[in-house]
């Protein structure tokens, strides 16, 4: 990824924060000359600086994952247009601020009913959270969730490297940032919004 030294975010908590409140990423392999993406949840241990997640067995790419030593995973996150009327300075052009970070990894295909149980019950017990009445996989009669472990493949991706561009208007100065947070705060798009809290977070001196 093309990353821009006042782009790029160096604190691994932060990048690290971004894998979890990001977590349905692209994966992406590469193998005789093809390329295979498909998007999947990912889960984040910190402790063992890997992710977690599984394909559906049908899926071709899960053998790809079980030949390679290195693996892509990209968590894109909130993006939005920037127009350059926004500005209080004349002379801009348009442009796209967005957070994005690139995790190459080491897949590691996860064996046995026990294995892929885990990682079920691990990623479900994570999104569905802790409120009472939460989704269980014990919820599903033992021989109908045999079935459904058989139709899954599960893997943990060792985390190699973490690459991660925040393009959040730094090159400009705090007066331009000021326009372009107010106009992104102003609509009623999510992803928007999420850009203009992260700029907000930025040091004001930047620009």
């Amino acid at each position: 990824m093309y990353v821009p030294p006042h782009f790029a975010l160096q604190d691994e908590a932060q990048i690290l924060d971004h894998l979890e409140a990001w977590s349905f990423a692209t994966l992406i392999t590469g193998e005789d000359e093809r390329v295979e993406a498909n998007h999947v949840p990912l889960l984040l241990d910190r402790g063992e600086y890997c992710l977690y997640g599984h394909l559906a067995r049908a899926n071709p790419q899960w053998h790809a994952l079980a030949r390679c030593d290195d693996a892509l995973a990209v968590f894109s996150g909130p993006h939005a247009y920037v127009s350059p009327t926004w500005y209080a300075s004349s002379g801009g052009v348009p442009t796209w601020n967005f957070a994005a970070v690139h995790a190459r990894v080491m897949p590691e295909i996860l064996e046995g009913e026990a294995a892929t149980l885990g990682v079920v019950t691990r990623l479900t017990r994570h999104f569905e959270g802790s409120e009472p009445g939460a989704w269980e996989p014990t919820r599903v009669e033992p021989k109908v969730l045999e079935g459904l472990l058989q139709g899954i493949v599960c893997f943990r991706l060792h985390i190699i490297e973490l690459q991660a561009k925040h393009k959040l208007s730094q090159n400009r100065s705090p007066a331009d940032r000021r326009g372009v947070i107010r106009h992104l705060a102003s609509t009623r798009s999510d992803s928007a919004a999420a850009v203009a809290d992260m700029m907000r977070a930025l040091p004001e001196e930047l620009g």
